[in-house]
């Protein structure tokens, strides 16, 4: 686990503290049997903690974040850290991944904050939207849904290339919190509705709308030209990847696509 500090100003701690005051008062978020969370996410997710000083939020979550407006330092502790920093040593020098990348895709642009911020997940969603690029133009994406947004990192490289795009978010009680805090330190402007708000997505006049799995009724169909998955397919369920599969093939537009990605590839999938 992962600790970060994020300064905030007073709207957005408060945001997040109705938000948190909002998951005691229900259960329906977490015993949704539908999209129910695997014991892989139930076990990460018990260790994820939000807590609130004077002027910052500081979050312990499985992200390892470096906020913009970061006032110290964000480090992994344990024995696996430990590891990691011994195999480093032995290994010595060799490519980074933005190095590579950059090899690959020479003319995509990046955000240097990003990279700082979250670059594995920032460069993962690059990809992913770069290999779309392929059979839709992104550019012209004005409804996108994503499934686990995790730490919100594919939706700030979306919004680079369509930014004026409404966007909705289904995502885990316990996460959505990361994701509002990237999203926030990358992007102060972006109105954001979390899943308190118990708003309809989309005719809002908010640009991204967070939701439960239990809310998705909310959720219009016919309408997402890029309904967008990124790594958290493999760490879910079988059958709850079918069900949300199955709901995509709802929620997109007649032209929209569907874009899946793992460590391993992307999978494209027009509607």
């Amino acid at each position: 686990m992962y600790v970060a500090q994020f300064v905030g100003d007073a709207e957005e701690r408060r945001t997040l503290l109705d938000y948190l005051i909002y998951l005691e008062d229900i259960d329906g978020a977490r015993g949704n049997r539908e999209f129910g969370e695997s014991s892989f996410w139930t076990e990460l997710t018990s260790e994820t903690a939000v807590g609130f000083s004077r002027d910052r939020v500081i979050l312990q979550s499985g992200h390892a974040l470096h906020f913009a407006r970061l006032t110290a330092p964000n480090t992994p502790s344990g024995i696996g850290a430990a590891l990691r920093n011994l195999l480093a040593a032995v290994r010595g020098p060799r490519e980074g991944p933005l190095a590579g990348f950059r090899r690959h895709y020479p003319s995509l642009g990046l955000d240097e904050e990003a990279l700082v911020l979250n670059p594995g997940a920032y460069l993962r969603g690059v990809e992913a939207l770069a290999q779309a690029q392929k059979i839709y133009d992104v550019g012209s994406v004005k409804q996108y849904l994503e499934i686990g947004a995790g730490a919100g990192m594919s939706i700030h490289a979306l919004m680079e290339r369509s930014p004026r795009a409404k966007i909705v978010v289904i995502d885990l009680p316990e996460s959505i919190p990361v994701a509002y805090l990237t999203l926030k330190s990358l992007r102060p402007e972006l109105r954001i509705a979390l899943p308190h708000k118990l708003i309809a997505p989309l005719d809002s006049g908010y640009d991204v709308v967070f939701l439960h799995p239990d809310q998705i009724d909310r959720v219009p169909a016919t309408t997402f030209d890029m309904v967008f998955n990124m790594s958290s397919f493999q760490e879910m369920e079988l059958d709850v990847v079918n069900h949300y599969i199955s709901h995509a093939a709802d929620w997109l537009g007649p032209a929209g696509v569907l874009v899946s990605g793992k460590s391993s590839g992307i999978a494209l999938h027009p509607g």
